[in-house]
């Protein structure tokens, strides 16, 4: 058997996803707080279940927290799940579209939206 069959194995076995995650770049928003705290952040793998997000040095996800992606029109309830250096890994409680938020105590989350889509 070659090495890279072995190394290939070796990768999958590692795997704990539920779901594969696909390899990406696309514009987020960290919200907490109910809209008092919101700050950009970078999605670079995404998944049905969750994500790797990249955000500024020195800045930190909170344990909970709402993430808004910005091309999707998608806000999802995130859970912090890992963190390494300015990386985190996040797993998804729900993945709402901005459009079905009914929800008056969650107007912001579209307002934060607006706000960044129009750049």
């Amino acid at each position: 058997m070659s090495d890279l069959i072995r190394a290939t194995e070796a990768q999958l076995l590692r795997e704990r996803r539920p779901h594969q995650r696909r390899r990406m770049l696309l514009g987020g928003i960290v919200v907490f707080g109910g809209g008092a705290c919101a700050y950009d952040c970078s999605i670079r793998n995404l998944s049905e279940s969750g994500a790797k997000l990249v955000c500024a040095k020195g800045v930190h996800p909170p344990p909970c927290f709402h993430l808004i992606m910005i091309r999707d029109r998608m806000v999802c309830e995130a859970k912090l799940a890992w963190s390494k250096g300015d990386a985190y890994g996040v797993t998804f409680k729900t993945r709402t579209p901005l459009s079905e938020i009914t929800d008056p105590a969650l107007g912001y989350l579209s307002q934060l939206w607006l706000s960044r889509a129009n750049r």
